[in-house]
């Protein structure tokens, strides 16, 4: 994939990804900011959740709950996978949500 096509695709995902977060940040659960492809959830203990794009690697990479996911695009799927663990990666931070706020969190 050349870098332009993987930014655009990058942009797309990530943008949906701040759609489908926004409603749950109006809460008291946490923060949402996006800056510069990096989405930065903020929770009220100092815990944070990072979604960014790593251009380098082609990569959507996740850092939630101590654990780190690296979500490369399915071209049969469209849709970004973690190559770890296989999961989709709004259901991936869903559920991390999920175990951080007690509650099911469907993304």
């Amino acid at each position: 994939m050349d870098e332009s096509r993987f930014d655009r695709l990058a942009d797309e995902a990530l943008h949906r990804l701040e759609q489908a977060l926004d409603p749950l940040a109006d809460g008291d659960d946490f923060d949402l900011e996006n800056g510069g492809g990096i989405l930065t959830l903020e929770f009220s203990d100092g815990a944070k959740f990072v979604v960014n794009s790593h251009r380098a690697a082609r990569q959507i990479w996740v850092s939630a709950l101590m654990h780190a996911a690296h979500c490369s695009y399915d071209e049969g799927g469209k849709r970004w996978v973690d190559s770890y663990s296989g999961k989709e990666l709004h259901a991936l931070l869903g559920e991390a949500l999920s175990t951080k706020l007690g509650r099911p969190v469907a993304l």
